[in-house]
């Protein structure tokens, strides 16, 4: 059980949420590691944040791990901020989306 890597595409959102929800649950059920790189994804929405929630919690129930690649970049962390994922951050959260590193 190695660790897989998955990238999300330039339209990370809504649209296409059927496409990368069934591998992302897949290599997290496969792989006691998985890394997302969101580097290529220009259009993030808040449908991607609530899978990533709930796919680490999956993870988290099964004894895995999901991890971002990178840290959340400024246009991440304003959608994060704009749907109140950074409202009350807890270590855990703030650990997957800045691996540990709040933005100021």
């Amino acid at each position: 059980m190695a660790t897989n890597s998955l990238v999300f595409n330039e339209n990370a959102c809504l649209q296409s949420i059927g496409d990368i929800a069934g591998p992302l649950l897949e290599s997290i059920d496969a792989h006691a590691d998985t890394v997302i790189d969101l580097s290529q994804a220009t259009r993030i929405d808040l449908s991607i944040l609530q899978l990533l929630v709930s796919a680490r919690r999956h993870a988290d129930q099964i004894g895995h791990d999901l991890r971002l690649a990178q840290p959340a970049d400024a246009r991440l962390t304003t959608l994060l901020d704009a749907a109140g994922f950074l409202t009350a951050i807890v270590p855990a959260d703030a650990t997957f989306w800045f691996h540990g590193d709040l933005p100021q």
